[in-house]
């Protein structure tokens, strides 16, 4: 019995330094000022789970890419008055959560042309 507890004890040993090793090498291989990427989550109308979705939004872009700058971005399609306040409110509490109407998204990916291919 012990050494099967030994036999899983090693296996999670091994993922986890090999996970720390894909962690320091997408530290390495950062590039400094841009974003690694950008999410975006469009809403329009009223939309329920709202703070639901732009925490889990605010969530993956802290743990995507190990660690490395992602910017959601809301695109505001048409959102109600209730729901666009709430996404004002956590975009002023998440740094890397900003709003935008379709036409600002889109000129925020023309801008960043090496993740304009992900995006089409």
């Amino acid at each position: 019995m012990l050494v099967l507890w030994y036999c899983v004890l090693f296996i999670l040993l091994a993922l986890g330094i090999s996970e720390l090793l894909g962690m320091g090498e997408r530290w390495l291989l950062r590039t400094p000022k841009d974003p690694a990427g950008i999410l975006i989550l469009p809403l329009s109308g009223h939309v329920e789970q709202a703070e639901y979705k732009l925490r889990a939004l605010a969530a993956r872009c802290r743990w995507e890419m190990g660690g490395q700058d992602i910017l959601g971005i809301v695109v505001d399609q048409g959102m109600d008055a209730e729901t666009r306040t709430i996404c004002e409110l956590l975009c002023q509490e998440f740094s890397c959560l900003m709003i935008c109407a379709p036409e600002e998204a889109r000129h925020y990916l023309d801008a960043n042309k090496s993740l304009q291919s992900a995006v089409k």
